[in-house]
């Protein structure tokens, strides 16, 4: 009876395990459209982070439609014609429009939710720049342009020196367009420039110019208690934007369920490790459990194959 029982507890194991593989295995390849030059779906090197910026329109974030009506209804009730305007003009209006939301800059809010966070502007909160952002990402969504969240750090899990900017979708690239500092990146040429185009000039110690082509006004990036060069030494592009107030298993289950689907949140651009929720999600944990169940795994098989032998 002991023996039997052992050998079903093997079985029984080696299926939860094998479940494991095919499941890490599925997320690695729906994955791999991300990062076809690597395993990690996630975490990218930064020499590698062309591949990020290659991604189309199609991977900005996107909210749903009570989101984008309510952004819409604002703006286009503040900027009367601003749908009629082409893009380079439209864009700049949005971004103009979103640094003048709330009363002023400050931490008062802490949520990530863009309709929390309409309300709380709305109330007269000022509002950081992770705010700013996301209402910026939203707005431009109301108007059908794809946009995401890029957070900046000076050093891999770091808070203290962090920036959170916007790249908008201009039908060709993602191009720079910050909302807090109401500026652009652009070239010598005037060429706007995105966040990984940005990394790799103060990489190679080339120049890049923070303008701010509408309301000229303090604070100013290059008056920023940290270097911009420091800023983008660690990447996160923020691909998708879970909702806010719900429970901690609710956001687990969403999370494993989006694994499930191959859908990655973030993807973090960095050349050392980043200890972040997203990067344990969607990048280390990856190359982590995949071998380790394999072996586990094989160990197992020989282990029961061998014992079976012997009984015989």
């Amino acid at each position: 009876m002991t023996r039997k029982k052992i050998k079903i507890s093997h079985i029984v194991i080696g299926l939860l395990l094998g479940i494991l593989i095919g499941f890490e295995i599925s997320i690695l390849l729906q994955a791999s459209r991300l990062l076809p030059g690597g395993w990690a779906p996630a975490v990218v090197r930064r020499e590698q982070s062309s591949l990020v910026t290659g991604l189309g329109g199609q991977d900005g974030i996107k909210y749903t439609p009570d989101v984008l009506n309510l952004f819409r209804d604002e703006i286009t009730q503040d900027l009367e014609g601003i749908e009629d305007q082409p893009f380079d003009q439209k864009i700049r209006l949005i971004r103009d429009w979103v640094r003048h939301q709330p009363e002023g800059l400050g931490i008062e809010i802490t949520s990530q939710d863009p309709c929390e966070i309409f309300a709380e502007i709305d109330r007269g909160a000022d509002a950081s720049c992770q705010p700013l952002a996301i209402y910026m990402v939203a707005t431009a969504n109301s108007l059908g342009f794809p946009a995401r969240r890029v957070a900046l750090f000076g050093s891999p899990g770091s808070f203290d020196n962090a920036h959170s900017t916007v790249e908008v979708w201009n039908g060709e690239k993602w191009v720079i367009q910050d909302p807090t500092f109401n500026s652009i990146a652009v070239d010598l040429n005037g060429d706007l420039l995105n966040v990984a185009e940005v990394q790799q000039r103060y990489r190679e110690g080339e120049e890049v110019n923070w303008v701010q082509d509408m309301t000229v006004e303090p604070p100013d990036l290059n008056d920023y208690f940290v270097e911009p060069s420091t800023l983008f030494n660690v990447v996160v592009y923020q691909l998708y934007e879970y909702p806010s107030g719900i429970s901690k298993w609710e956001s687990r289950w969403l999370r494993f369920r989006d694994r499930l689907a191959g859908r990655v949140q973030s993807v973090v651009v960095t050349n050392g490790f980043f200890p972040g929720d997203d990067f344990i999600y969607n990048g280390n944990a990856d190359r982590i459990i995949l071998p380790s169940a394999a072996v586990v795994l094989v160990v197992l098989v020989t282990l029961t194959l061998s014992r079976g032998r012997r009984e015989q």
